[in-house]
């Protein structure tokens, strides 16, 4: 999020008026009007926030082993690298004692079945 004026005009990261404000109301805080103190604090609230990475949901975190937690790791892929990992699975005459068993394999490559 970038750092905005009051007025709208963007500002430096370490200024919180524009040159044209700063003109106007003065720099010292202290001097401002209510209003202008806080949306000035307010917007330093919603860059803290965002700056503290709070926006994570409960679905994309993780334990982190120490007490904490972390955003979740990419999941490796397995098998076919280039399509969705679709796979299928066909009966086959070889099986347990149970009855025959299935074979799986993906469906972007048949030739490439998996026993």
């Amino acid at each position: 999020m970038e750092r905005m004026c009051p007025c709208g005009k963007q500002v430096l990261p370490n200024r919180r008026l524009c040159q044209e404000c700063g003109d106007i109301y003065g720099f010292n805080s202290a001097e401002w009007p209510e209003w202008l103190r806080f949306l000035v604090s307010d917007t330093q609230r919603q860059l803290d926030f965002d700056l503290k990475h709070n926006h994570l949901r409960l679905d994309d975190i993780e334990p982190n082993g120490s007490g904490g937690y972390r955003p979740k790791r990419e999941v490796a892929l397995r098998g076919c690298r280039t399509e969705t990992h679709l796979y299928k699975t066909e009966p086959t005459t070889r099986g347990s004692s149970s009855g025959p068993g299935l074979r799986e394999y993906c469906t972007s490559s048949p030739a490439t079945a998996r026993s």
